[in-house]
């Protein structure tokens, strides 16, 4: 059996859609600093990565998506783990509270 860890919890009045996905650690080998990306829209930080594409390799997609959000080339070399993300798709308006 795979092992889930949920972060934050879902809104109520927000649609979510699931998809699979790669995050990436990026450490600079001189001064160990950490690659992360900031979402303007939601005003948090996360680490570099995006959706895998239908049957892409979980290290090849590691790379593209380090490669589209950091601009940092890098090269993953041994086992590669993917995740299952929910993300907004849109603020539903009808509701009652």
């Amino acid at each position: 059996m795979p092992l889930s860890k949920v972060l934050g919890s879902k809104q109520v009045h927000i649609a979510y859609t699931a998809r699979q996905a790669i995050r990436t650690i990026i450490l600079h080998a001189d001064n160990f600093k950490l690659a992360l990306i900031f979402v303007q829209k939601g005003q948090y930080y996360k680490l570099p990565g995006g959706g895998i594409e239908l049957d892409e390799h979980h290290g090849l997609a590691a790379e593209r998506e380090a490669l589209e959000e950091t601009g940092c080339k890098v090269k993953i070399e041994g086992a590669c783990l993917a995740t299952s993300d929910l993300f907004r798709a849109f603020q539903l308006l009808d509701h009652d509270d």
